[in-house]
């Protein structure tokens, strides 16, 4: 009797010991308030646009979803009237599943050399997003600050000049 209960319990520490480890998505939840996550948002992210999906194409390697937009508009970041992010093709890495022809609000990030989108971003479906208000002032907001800074460095050019 012994002998079996030892052999089970040897089992059960093999079984976990040999186990490799697992990596899942996991994004923070916040109590913020939406205009507060949103200003957080439009602080981290390099870029921020509203589009319609027109292309959807997997990678060679089938990790990655290459997503192409229509761009509509532009509230931060890349210009245009195509903007191409990436996405891991799982939600379990974190992947977030674009529909062709969908219009969406995008939050995207700057990954190596191309924009990069997550589950954990603020991207959402456009006619369901609120964040929309909330963009537009921070836009101006954040326009007016660099002309402010513009005008600094303006004024410091002179007198470092004369």
């Amino acid at each position: 009797m012994k002998k079996t209960i030892y052999i089970t319990l040897a089992l059960i520490v093999f079984t976990f010991a040999a186990a490799g480890t697992s990596l899942a998505c996991s994004c923070v939840a916040t109590r913020e308030s939406v205009k507060t996550q949103v200003s957080n948002a439009y602080k981290d992210s390099t870029a921020i646009f509203s589009g319609k999906v027109t292309a959807i194409e997997q990678t060679a390697d089938g990790n990655t979803y290459v997503v192409k937009f229509a761009v509509k508009d532009t509230w931060k970041g890349a210009g245009g009237t195509e903007i191409t992010v990436r996405t891991e093709t799982q939600s379990s890495m974190c992947g977030y599943r674009f529909a062709l022809g969908r219009e969406y609000v995008v939050y995207a990030y700057q990954s190596t050399n191309t924009l990069g989108v997550n589950n954990c971003s603020r991207t959402a479906i456009a006619d369901s997003n609120g964040d929309v208000t909330y963009l537009a002032k921070l836009r101006k907001k954040y326009a007016k600050a660099k002309q402010k800074m513009r005008r600094s460095f303006r004024r410091y050019d002179r007198a470092d000049s004369t």
